[in-house]
């Protein structure tokens, strides 16, 4: 497999337009204490692990957000433009909670 685990989804966010599933939120890090959004385009289902196509690196630089229910649209933008100009997307995988590894 190409990939490698860059942690769990936690929760799942919806376009602050069309109100539709459009981010992913991950904990990762020591202890799961670093939480980052990525988009769902482009994301795939592998067994029971989710496949995004973005590096880690790219992950953990992203805009940190403060999350309660959705993406507002002036985060929705940043991450949109972090997410859109990160070089060097392979796929990465994230474990679902569930999911063995």
């Amino acid at each position: 497999m190409r990939g490698e685990l860059v942690g769990v989804v936690v929760d799942v966010y919806d376009d602050p337009v069309t109100r539709r599933p459009a981010w992913l939120s991950i904990s990762s890090g020591f202890f799961g204490t670093r939480i980052a959004v990525v988009p769902l385009l482009g994301a795939s289902l592998l067994g029971d692990d989710v496949v995004i196509p973005h590096t880690r690196h790219t992950i953990t630089t992203a805009p940190h957000v403060d999350v309660m229910v959705m993406v507002d649209p002036d985060q929705h933008h940043a991450l949109i433009e972090h997410y859109t100009r990160s070089p060097g997307s392979t796929d990465r995988r994230i474990h679902t909670p569930g999911s063995r590894t």
